[in-house]
């Protein structure tokens, strides 16, 4: 089995632990003691002063501490389910990559759909448990150590399917629209990219617009290196963008692609896409 080890250029190491991630870690740790609107107000502060570079570095450490937590064994989730039914119509079977797959959940789905599924993730500890998952669980899938944005793979794509919500875990929009354009490199013609996101039912509340002015004056007081966005936020102590109507499409069309399916959740913590790749949105 060849592992995959390049790194793109072009994305910063995760820097050292900052006082900045300290006190994130501080305050989210301590948001079980916390209940109902204090909790969110140290989220936002917590986004204000994280800032993005440390927000990185803060994210890599949450998902390494947790590889024990991605365990398919206790770990699961109904999201290929919903998804599949809406994937069928346009592809039931062909080469499928998951990416970020972590310990191999969603791998093992599309497998027993019939996909040839590769997986790739930046954590050798993710892989090496996919690896062993797909030993112990009796299903085929090739795993790569690699950067998703540095992986080029040697023959393309049918689907290419983002980990369940890992799109609004950059925070950066331009950053999320490269990846949607990195995402249609390795589609083979009439391919399509999967992605889910969390969107923000209730933009014009009172609080969220509190939310987010904590944020940007936690930002600001802090000497953070970045200013917020409004729908930042952290969820269950991971940071997520929470999208507003028409935002996520917008990015989309950005990238140069097109949505052929779209579905909703009421409380919007699960929203997908199936979106077309290049040729298809420039015919």
């Amino acid at each position: 089995m060849v592992v995959n080890e390049q790194v793109n250029p072009t994305m910063s190491p995760i820097p050292k632990t900052s006082w900045r991630v300290s006190l994130a870690q501080t305050v989210l740790m301590g948001q079980a003691e916390m209940a109902g609107r204090w909790q969110q107000v140290g989220q936002a502060l917590a986004v204000g002063v994280l800032g993005k570079t440390a927000l990185n570095d803060y994210m890599g450490k949450v998902y390494e501490s947790h590889s024990t937590a991605y365990d398919p064994s206790h770990y699961q989730l109904d999201c290929e389910e919903k998804i599949l039914p809406y994937l069928t119509q346009h592809h039931s079977s062909g080469r499928l990559l998951s990416a970020f797959c972590g310990q191999g959940r969603e791998a093992k789905f599309f497998a027993d759909q019939g996909f040839d599924v590769t997986g790739i993730d930046d954590n050798r500890s993710m892989i090496d448990g996919a690896r062993a998952y797909a030993r112990d669980a009796g299903f085929e899938a090739h795993f790569e150590l690699a950067n998703f944005l540095g992986y080029t793979p040697e023959t393309p794509y049918d689907v290419v399917y983002l980990s369940p919500w890992m799109y609004d875990t950059f925070p950066d929009p331009a950053d999320r629209i490269l990846l949607l354009e990195h995402c249609a490199t390795m589609l083979a013609p009439g391919g399509v990219i999967v992605m889910s996101y969390v969107q923000l039912v209730k933009p014009d509340r009172l609080w969220e617009k509190a939310r987010h002015w904590l944020s940007i004056t936690a930002a600001n007081l802090s000497g953070s290196d970045w200013r917020p966005r409004f729908g930042d936020r952290f969820y269950v102590g991971i940071f997520h963008h929470f999208f507003v109507p028409g935002e996520l499409e917008s990015e989309v069309e950005t990238a140069g692609l097109k949505i052929l399916e779209q579905q909703k959740s009421a409380n919007g913590l699960f929203d997908f896409c199936i979106l077309s790749g290049w040729e298809a949105s420039c015919s």
